[in-house]
């Protein structure tokens, strides 16, 4: 699997097709817990500056291409065909095509039930939903209800970085073969929010979207820019 560097964290190139196959070999294995993350510069910003963000990123069995910045970053790096793969285009996938049990856990009170009904009609087994806002006092009791579960997956949208944060703290106490960040997906799939149209994903614009339907997510828009600096200035170190 071809891999690449940005930030000190390393990002698998890898297709959809491909993504699927390996997560469902997991499925399969049996083997202990693995953890899927998202990176897009938001993410990799969050892990310059947070060791405990940087050290789950590092641990995750596959980091995928979710954002255009890490993609330009790659193909920068030698990587022609680094192409977008995002998160909820994934589990999307997971879901239609492996049909897992699945538990879904963050969003608001009563979204990841209504995304649940979603995925539910692409042949998912949903086993169980929590929404996002628990106490650190609650854990001990959902993570013993996850395990309880049966979970084959488990769909974490808890926004970053405290998704990244939680997965990598409770991934050895789930007993979930496939532990996946989602963001704001759940959002998305009990209709809630719209995601932009196809072509405005295809030409890279999804962030600009996103801002101009919300614009409170302007100040989200430096990590952008820092990370886009920084790749500018790596450039120029490199030979």
């Amino acid at each position: 699997m071809t891999t690449f560097d940005v930030s000190g964290v390393t990002i698998n190139a890898i297709d959809r097709t491909e993504a699927v196959a390996a997560i469902a070999s997991w499925l399969k294995a049996s083997d202990g817990s693995r953890a899927i993350f998202t990176p897009n510069p938001e993410i990799l910003w969050h892990a310059q500056r947070d060791p405990r963000v940087r050290s789950a990123l590092r641990k995750g069995s596959l980091l995928i291409p979710d954002g255009v910045g890490v993609v330009i970053a790659g193909r920068l790096r030698g990587i022609p065909n680094v192409r977008r793969l995002t998160g909820i285009d994934l589990a999307e996938a997971i879901c239609r095509q492996l049909k897992p049990k699945t538990y879904l856990l963050g969003a608001r009170a009563g979204v990841a039930g209504r995304a649940a009904g979603t995925l539910k009609s692409w042949g998912a087994r949903v086993v169980g939903c929590h929404h996002g806002f628990f106490s650190p006092e609650e854990v001990p009791g959902i993570l013993g209800t996850i395990r309880a579960s049966h979970a084959e997956l488990l769909l974490v949208a808890l926004g970053s970085p405290r998704q990244e944060v939680f997965i990598d703290a409770h991934l050895d106490e789930l007993g979930v073969p496939v532990v996946m960040a989602v963001g704001g997906s759940f959002d998305v799939w009990a209709g809630d929010k719209r995601r932009a149209p196809v072509v405005v994903r295809r030409l890279g614009l999804e962030w600009l979207w996103r801002t101009a339907m919300e614009p409170s997510r302007l100040f989200r828009l430096w990590p952008l820019v820092v990370f886009f600096w920084g790749m500018a200035f790596d450039r120029q170190r490199r030979p």
